[in-house]
């Protein structure tokens, strides 16, 4: 079942247009932000110019809005498409749809993160190219890098003592947050019969979940906020934060899948 579920994704062209417009903004970005500061008496470097670290970049910011849609449209009306053909109902004939959903759940998730990771890898390999690879200075940087500092931000003492390492830490962070965002998207596909409804549903559902957050804990919201801490920022993030949208996201989606595939099942 993963077999067929992967040449459907190789065969989905929502995978590739994901991929196309957010490695586009990625690019953007480098023309626009990266190129007129490779100059090396400028002071820049990998760590303080790649795409998730200039926060206050146009690109920046329209690329981790558009992170819910992007990851949730890829594969997430599969399932719908697939009850609207009765394909579902025949997989459900012969007693395999319990293989069918748990595939399409992991598969989902998978490639949901994938096709958001990708432009960033892009993106950081692009700038590799253009800029020096060196140590963060917090001293000699501090007009160019975002200090991190304090229990604010994510890992501030990786920031500076292994910048790579600390990348890749919030690549695998975006590419859960993207995964997640694919899973609700999928989850809401099982309720929701219009299909490009089902592509915004993970950003309506962003929002609404940022305003009640805000509402909540106005001095403290950025913490929980997806969309603010997948991007490096110097503070207002927390590992708990980050860790309770992960859990609360994903929990959701699935136990709405789980209805959602027992509800079809019956019916």
């Amino acid at each position: 079942m993963y077999n067929y579920f992967i040449k459907r994704i190789l065969h989905e062209k929502n995978f590739y247009i994901s991929i196309i417009v957010g490695s586009a903004i990625a690019i953007l970005h480098i023309i626009r932000d990266v190129l007129p500061y490779t100059d090396p008496s400028l002071g820049h470097c990998v760590y303080t110019k790649r795409i998730e670290s200039y926060s206050i970049s146009t690109f920046t910011s329209l690329l981790f809005m558009l992170m819910p849609i992007l990851s949730g449209m890829v594969f997430s009306h599969v399932y719908r498409k697939d009850i609207s053909k009765n394909y579902f109902h025949i997989i459900n004939s012969k007693g395999k749809s319990k293989n069918y959903s748990r595939c399409l759940f992991i598969c989902n998730f998978i490639v949901g993160g994938l096709v958001f990771v990708i432009p960033l890898l892009l993106n950081l390999y692009i700038c590799f190219l253009l800029l020096p690879n060196r140590k963060i200075n917090f001293l000699l940087d501090s007009s160019n890098a975002i200090p991190l500092i304090g229990k604010t931000s994510l890992f501030p003492e990786l920031y500076y003592s292994h910048p790579l390492l600390h990348v890749f830490i919030y690549i695998t962070l975006d590419f859960l947050v993207a995964a997640v965002f694919a899973s609700l998207a999928l989850a809401f596909s099982l309720f929701i019969k219009n299909q490009f409804i089902i592509w915004i549903s993970p950003f309506i559902f962003c929002y609404i979940y940022n305003s009640i957050v805000t509402f909540l804990i106005p001095n403290g919201a950025n913490a929980y906020c997806p969309t603010y801490f997948s991007v490096q920022a110097s503070d207002g993030i927390s590992p708990s934060g980050c860790l309770f949208f992960l859990l609360f996201g994903f929990l959701l989606s699935l136990l709405i899948y789980l209805w959602g595939v027992c509800r079809n099942e019956y019916i």
